[in-house]
């Protein structure tokens, strides 16, 4: 075999391989993309929920707020009630 065979042997193999990896490169892109998708929409419900649950969590913290505070206002009055001569 000549060297010229030869070359042209390994520039159609290279050519060849190229190709597959092109193919390959394509395939996983649309692979990704799909599972991109696939994946948002899984994660929406999720997602939805945990925005929920933050008003939740703002709403539970204004209540303890506020009950900390009437608390305090009321051991402020027990205090002076208690403090009074009988």
């Amino acid at each position: 075999m000549s060297e010229d065979d030869k070359q042209a042997i390994l520039r159609a193999f290279e050519d060849k391989t190229a190709l597959i990896l092109e193919e390959l490169d394509r395939k996983f892109a649309i692979f990704l993309e799909n599972n991109g998708v696939l994946i948002d929409k899984k994660l929406a419900p999720v997602a939805d929920d945990i925005s929920e649950l933050k008003t939740d969590m703002k709403t539970v913290k204004a209540a303890v707020t506020d009950t900390n505070h009437q608390v305090q206002n009321h051991e402020k009055r027990i205090n002076r009630l208690e403090a009074k001569p009988a």
